[in-house]
């Protein structure tokens, strides 16, 4: 025997207790999708300013860098940025105030400048500013980066409990799947961008490394050709069938051949000037764009 009422008390328990379980499944979904967002716009300004930081550094005389400064230069950012660094001039681009370029002084050694970026897509804003000190065709730099009765049950109160019980477990269970989908491939998105973030690492301790002679461009593979003297091996860069290879060379006859990235839809590789720019695309239409 239950009180009166002791249905819908039960179904309201049931309902708060489905509810509590779903507000903070769908709260820790929105986060991590906004962290990942933020995560994403992050890394691709910070590709767009080191493209823009090479661009400068080779591609821009000291001459054209003053003649900018003295138009007290700005660009406006988009998600096409990197990818219009590879075809116009930094005089082409769109005038705007998310990227600017100030000058901070002047003396013998060099010209000090300044980067200072602030973008902001929907609710999410990244700020970046890097210091530059271009000494002829070079430059250091150091970076900062500035969610009452008794009574039986009757059959129809049993069978309208079992129903309202059974649509809330229902709802409560879909909910909670479709959720943790939405969890699971923002995990495996993230892990995407690390392994694209690495690649673009590895790139960079390729150049670090020194002793290189000669960069070629063919056909979208790039070959970095080490002098005799340092006794190392060359370097072939080519993707094939969505993966990215590096093949390791002496005297033109392949000594191991590497997978670098997995899971991808093509790599472009374009050379501008100095500098040579790669072109990732995913699967899904997207392109991270990283020059050295």
């Amino acid at each position: 025997m239950k009180k009166q009422g002791s249905i819908l008390i039960e179904t309201l328990v049931s309902a708060m207790i489905v509810t509590l379980t779903a507000t903070f499944i769908i709260s820790t979904s929105i986060e991590n999708s906004n962290i990942l967002r933020e995560r994403i716009l992050q890394e691709e300004v910070d590709r767009a300013i080191s493209n823009l930081e090479n661009e400068l550094k080779y591609n821009t005389s000291s001459e054209e860098i003053h003649e900018m400064l003295e138009n007290k230069i700005g660009f406006k950012y988009n998600g096409d940025f990197s990818r219009e660094l590879i075809y116009k001039n930094l005089d082409e681009l769109e005038d705007g105030e998310d990227i600017r370029l100030n000058k901070i002084s002047e003396d013998g050694i060099g010209l000090n400048l300044e980067i200072v970026a602030n973008i902001k897509v929907g609710k999410n804003e990244v700020n970046v500013e890097k210091s530059l000190l271009k000494v002829g065709g070079w430059m250091k730099y150091k970076i900062g980066y500035v969610f009452k009765k008794k009574r039986g049950f009757t059959i129809i109160e049993s069978l309208a409990y079992i129903f309202l019980t059974t649509m809330i477990l229902a709802s409560g269970i879909s909910l909670f799947t479709s959720m943790y989908r939405a969890y699971l491939e923002s995990i495996q998105l993230s892990i995407k961008y690390n392994n694209y973030q690495n690649f673009f690492i590895d790139l960079d301790n390729i150049i670090s490394e020194g002793g290189i002679k000669q960069i070629t461009v063919n056909n979208n593979q790039i070959k970095f050709l080490k002098n005799d003297e340092f006794n190392s091996m060359d370097k072939i860069i080519k993707s094939y069938d969505g993966k990215v290879f590096i093949k390791y060379t002496r005297n033109d006859v392949t000594q191991t051949i590497n997978t670098m990235l997995e899971d991808i839809d093509n790599l472009e590789i374009k050379g501008k000037g100095k500098l040579i720019y790669f072109i990732l695309h995913d699967k899904d239409g997207r392109e991270f764009i990283k020059c050295i």
